[in-house]
Parts: structure tokens; C-alpha cells; sequence
């Protein structure tokens, strides 16, 4: 059964009560059933990650690999990561406008305890087109392992595509690609980090 990790999720780390088994992964895919629970909650999730950072008293790496291929990284202050951050919850992650503009998929594997969400955009509406929640499950409760989004918007005749990484408690790391007519793609990579551990 996907309800129980599921209605953990909504309550952000709230007891799973399903017992482990052996029996393969069962996907469950958008049905009335899943559409009548909310979703999970991105965004509210990632602004309590950012607030979480905000709290820390430790400093902000940033990382970045430039489409020339130079590296360069420092300390960054916290205006800088709101800035950066903020690209991983724009509006369209806001009630209701991700369920009505966003399907959801739930897969949930009992041998291990772990739980992904798929979203995916209805139509080319949203510049966000994917989303990935991926949970495992603890001693005591459900935990968030990551959350992947993937972007897509245009400026011109330039196609931006972005992947995106959240890793909690940890860091984010943000892949642009960007490509104009039938040129090769230019690619840049963010890192930030605020916990650094292996």
C-alpha cells in the first residue's frame, strides 16, 4: 500500500506504520485515488530546508564549473544562497496550482522501506517539467533523500534547461544547459554546499 509513506510525507516525517516485505516494487500511477490525497509538499519543504541553512552558523560554499570549463569556488554570503535557492521553488510550486497543473506517480519499494514521487507537468505551462521525491525510511521515521527538478524556459532563440539537486541537510547543485539554433549546448554547474561531510 502507497498511503502510508505517503500521508508520512504530507506530515513531514510523521511515523510509516507499513511493514517491510519481500514482494517486488509496486508503482502506482495517477488514479482518482492518488489525486484526491494532496502532494507532497515541495515547496513548503524546500523553504523549511532554506530556513534550516539560514539557522546554521557555519559558512556557504559555492562551487562552479563555467561553460569555458574554469572552476573557481568561495564562501558566499546568505543573499546569494537565497538567490540561488530561490530558483528551486518558484510560484508554480504553490497551492493549487500544483495539483491542477502537475500529475503525480507513486512508486514504493517494500523490501527496502524506500518511496519515490513523480510529478510531471500537464502542459508546456509550467517552466518546471519534472520532479522526483525520493524518501527512505528510518528507525523511526520517513526521511526526504532528495528531491531532482528539471526546468525548461527560452529567452529568444536560446533554450535553457535546468537540472536540479537537492540534497538535504547537505548541499544543491544546479546544472544549466543552454543552446541556441542547432549549436552544441553550453553547460555550467552551481554547487552549494553548507555541510561538507563524505
Amino acid at each position: 500500500m502507497i498511503r502510508p509513506i505517503h500521508l508520512a510525507f504530507l506530515t513531514l516525517f510523521v511515523s510509516c506504520k507499513e511493514k517491510r516485505s519481500s514482494a517486488p516494487p509496486t508503482p502506482v500511477k495517477d488514479s482518482a485515488q492518488t489525486r484526491a490525497t494532496p502532494y507532497f509538499p515541495v515547496k513548503p519543504y524546500l523553504q523549511s530546508q532554506i530556513r534550516e541553512v539560514d539557522s546554521l552558523p557555519g559558512g556557504i560554499m559555492k562551487y562552479r564549473i563555467t561553460a569555458e570549463g574554469r572552476q573557481d569556488s568561495g564562501y558566499i554570503k546568505a543573499a546569494e544562497f537565497h538567490e540561488l535557492a530561490a530558483d528551486y521553488i518558484p510560484d508554480e510550486l504553490s497551492e493549487p496550482y500544483f495539483t491542477d497543473h502537475f500529475t503525480e506517480a507513486s512508486f514504493f519499494d517494500k523490501s527496502n522501506g524506500s518511496g519515490t514521487f513523480f510529478y510531471a507537468a500537464k502542459d508546456n505551462k509550467p517552466s518546471v517539467k519534472r520532479i522526483d521525491v525520493v524518501s527512505s525510511r528510518g528507525d523511526v521515521y520517513d526521511n526526504v533523500k532528495s528531491i531532482y527538478l528539471e526546468k525548461m524556459s527560452s529567452r529568444q532563440d536560446t533554450v535553457i534547461i535546468k537540472k536540479m539537486y537537492w540534497k538535504p541537510g547537505r548541499y544543491f547543485q544546479t546544472i544549466t544547459q543552454k543552446a541556441t539554433g542547432h549549436t552544441k549546448p553550453v553547460t555550467e554547474v552551481v554547487k552549494v554546499v553548507w555541510d561538507n561531510r563524505d
